[in-house]
């Protein structure tokens, strides 16, 4: 997520509550995954892992967002992304 979305509606920075409670509450809820997914366990999961996706995407924009041109936080942001990466493709 980015541009717009990342400025609440009167222009200023979300704070990283406001932000994770933004991105997790934008995921899937069991109620609409009832047709595709029968299994109560596996919607579960699904709500379960995109949450922690979410999580992970909020944290990562937010020190994005904070990020200076200090040479250091770069590298931990990669590092970050990195992971973040991994686990979107192994959920």
């Amino acid at each position: 997520m980015a541009g717009n979305e990342i400025i609440d509606l009167a222009g200023t920075n979300l704070t990283l509550e406001e932000r994770i409670i933004k991105y997790v509450s934008a995921g899937p809820k069991d109620s609409d995954l009832e047709e595709i997914y029968t299994d109560a366990a596996d919607r579960n999961g699904l709500v379960n892992r995109s949450r922690i996706s979410a999580l992970l995407s909020a944290v990562f924009d937010h020190a994005s967002e904070d990020q200076s041109e200090v040479e250091t936080k770069s590298n931990e942001l990669d590092y970050f992304a990195e992971i973040q990466r991994s686990f979107s493709h192994d959920s």
